[in-house]
């Protein structure tokens, strides 16, 4: 699991989970600004938003077991669970959703950390192995008759590789690792290398390794949202707190090329520097396990637009309501639900719009559980409407893996000096990927101010030789008339081109 905070508190979250909210939201009529989260205590002991069951459905003894940390579905509808130190297990679910048989999947390595049935094929991040391993059913029989390692990964444990999910258009794979398993050689990666933990786009026979992001400390899950966007929540490190480097998880927009600033120590990055990306949310000391995305739940429609961050430490589900801000997004977190003695895991999302979790780790007995809305509402999903600087951003980030051409060139350009933060990121990460020698008349001659910073950030970032011509064209900015967040691009920049 994440590294655990020892310390004793009690989340803004929790403190805030106040006010009257109707059980039965009436579809679009209370946003999610608007409506009051109200928690109320059930007879399981589980304090939870107010319209909701949940219910234990079977506790798991260690023996025979073990601690489960994993959970994902597979095609027939079964729940497969992956234990801590034991082998996987299939838990076969009777037509009321209640737990039947549970027994070992054969054929399958164990320790898994990572769960995903796709391409015809079993994939588990399985530790026993330091491995992706794909596992493939050739008669349909329920047991594995071949067993791959298509893509070897060192570190081990709690901070070593963990989750694997399906890619947004359906056609690979993202793999995420803590801070404890180094990047594969082979990787490619969109922009400057950077330590910690990294994000993964692979193709479904792992034959190449593209970092998405990286400079995380030990995110242990990811997620889409409904959008097709890519969410994770990094932890913190409980030995930094009360120290002025301390910072808080972190719920984390997974944008293409990403460096999110995790260092040893007091060399965390700060949110303000520009080559890096702000967090979405901020949860407070916490250790983030599992995610799951509320879009094909059969909850009410302001719970359909949030992601489930599951708190392995305070044994607690906080629900992360999103709203679209320019290409990125705002956030609303709110306290789901919570108890006493509920180290969950992970969850995943049934067919009829239930949510399930599992407790356990570190050794920890485990539980199923089930969420439900007392009124479920199975409905026709919305289509996302239109946002032109998230057009932008996805355009910009298919050149981050692309060969370099004019194309790519004249339109990162021409977004260098975008108001949007994660649009402006974006283009400076695909000019990074142009040879400079394309794009020098063009430094020399531009004069707006946000292009002319992050042209310098990235002339700086990416050739050393020419930090003495990135720092001649920053010298020809008035400093005192820049903005704030201005002037913060501008030191960043040439805090870099003095190294």
């Amino acid at each position: 699991m994440p590294s655990r905070v020892t310390i004793a508190f009690v989340t803004a979250l929790a403190l805030s989970a106040c006010g009257d909210q109707p059980d039965d939201e009436p579809e679009g009529e209370v946003s999610a600004a608007e409506a009051k989260p109200k928690l109320v205590t059930g007879e399981n002991g589980i304090r939870r938003q107010e319209g909701f069951l949940v219910e234990k459905l079977h506790e798991i003894p260690l023996q025979p077991y073990g601690s489960w940390i994993s959970l994902a579905f597979d095609s027939k509808g079964s729940l497969l669970a992956g234990a801590e130190d034991g082998p996987l297990h299939r838990v076969r679910l009777t037509e009321e959703g209640k737990v039947g048989e549970v027994e070992v999947v054969k054929g399958v390595p164990g320790r898994v950390h990572g769960i995903l049935e796709a391409f015809d094929s079993l994939y588990v991040v399985s530790h026993e192995r330091n491995a992706l391993v794909r596992c493939r059913d050739l008669n349909g029989d329920g047991v594995y008759d071949r067993e791959e390692s298509i893509l070897p990964l060192d570190g081990d444990g709690e901070h070593g590789p963990h989750a694997v999910i399906l890619t947004e258009d359906e056609e690979g794979l993202y793999l995420i690792a803590g801070n404890q398993c180094p990047i594969p050689i082979k990787a490619q990666f969109p922009s400057l290398p950077a330590p910690g933990g990294w994000i993964a786009r692979l193709p479904p026979n792992a034959s190449e390794i593209h970092i998405v992001a990286a400079g995380l400390r030990n995110a242990y899950d990811l997620v889409l949202n409904a959008q097709g966007d890519l969410f994770t929540c990094d932890s913190d490190a409980e030995q930094d707190a009360g120290l002025p480097w301390y910072r808080a998880p972190h719920f984390l927009h997974v944008a293409s090329g990403a460096d999110f600033g995790w260092r040893e120590g007091g060399e965390k990055w700060p949110a303000h520097y520009a080559d890096s990306l702000p967090p979405v949310a901020e949860l407070g000391p916490a250790s983030p396990a599992g995610l799951i995305s509320g879009n094909l739940t059969h909850f009410p429609k302001r719970y359909r637009n949030a992601v489930f961050v599951l708190d392995w430490t305070f044994g607690a589900i906080h629900a992360v309501h999103l709203t679209a801000k320019g290409a990125s997004y705002a956030s609303e977190p709110e306290l789901f639900l919570s108890g006493a003695n509920l180290p969950v895991t992970d969850a995943v999302i049934a067919k009829d719009g239930s949510l399930y979790f599992i407790t356990g780790g570190r050794g920890v007995p485990s539980s199923l559980y089930r969420v439900r809305h007392k009124n479920p509402n199975s409905i026709s999903r919305e289509k996302p409407t239109g946002n032109h600087l998230r057009d932008q951003r996805l355009r910009l980030e298919t050149f981050h893996q692309a060969p370099p051409s004019g194309i790519a060139l004249r339109e990162a350009w021409s977004r260098l000096g975008s108001p949007d933060r994660f649009v402006r990121h974006a283009a400076r990460i695909a000019l990074e990927r142009q040879p400079v020698a394309d794009w020098q008349d063009l430094f020399v001659k531009e004069t707006g101010i946000r292009a002319v910073i992050n042209a310098a950030l990235a002339l700086a970032r990416k050739a050393p030789v020419h930090r003495r011509a990135a720092l001649a064209k920053l010298s020809n900015l008035f400093y005192g008339s820049l903005n704030t967040e201005n002037k913060l691009a501008y030191l960043r920049a040439f805090a870099i081109a003095t190294k």
